[in-house]
């Protein structure tokens, strides 16, 4: 396909083709990704600037993938392409944008906890301020307690 003059060659993929003669186990892991990926991939193992696109076939159980040497994919095919490399890209950008905008948010919780809690020490410094009720303990006696249920179902 390099030498000769042809600018693109089609591989008609047919499920039950590929089907026939397997188990039911093999069948149920061959599905048209896994197909079309396979022809993918061989084409960029041949050739890194050949193009392969996935053409639109009538039936669910065939497809057809054109594969366009360098300079030759139609406008259609470079846009999908392009498409799915922005997209990652894209992911990629988003993940660092989100993570940093949380390391930024974590760290702006951290510098108000930290001026709350000086003021508060400031605040308890100067008016003699101390804060109350934070070690609580419970003074019923066991029978106080075990008695308090039945308190609650006469009422």
């Amino acid at each position: 396909f390099d030498s000769c003059s042809e600018t693109v060659v089609k591989v008609k993929i047919v499920l039950s083709d590929m089907q026939k003669g397997l188990n039911d186990e093999d069948k149920a892991r061959i599905n048209m990704d896994v197909l079309r990926y396979i022809v993918y991939e061989a084409a960029e193992e041949c050739n890194e600037d050949w193009v392969a696109h996935n053409e639109p076939s009538e039936f669910l159980d065939e497809s057809v993938v054109a594969i366009y040497k360098d300079g030759h994919a139609p406008e259609e095919a470079l846009e999908e392409l392009n498409r799915v490399e922005l997209t990652e890209d894209m992911i990629g950008e988003q993940r660092a944008m989100q993570e940093q905008q949380r390391k930024k948010a974590s760290e702006e919780n951290r510098n108000i906890e930290a001026v709350h809690k000086k003021a508060l020490e400031e605040d308890a410094d100067q008016h003699g301020v101390e804060a109350l009720n934070t070690n609580k303990r419970d003074r019923r006696t066991a029978s106080d307690f075990q008695s308090e249920p039945n308190k609650r179902t006469k009422q």
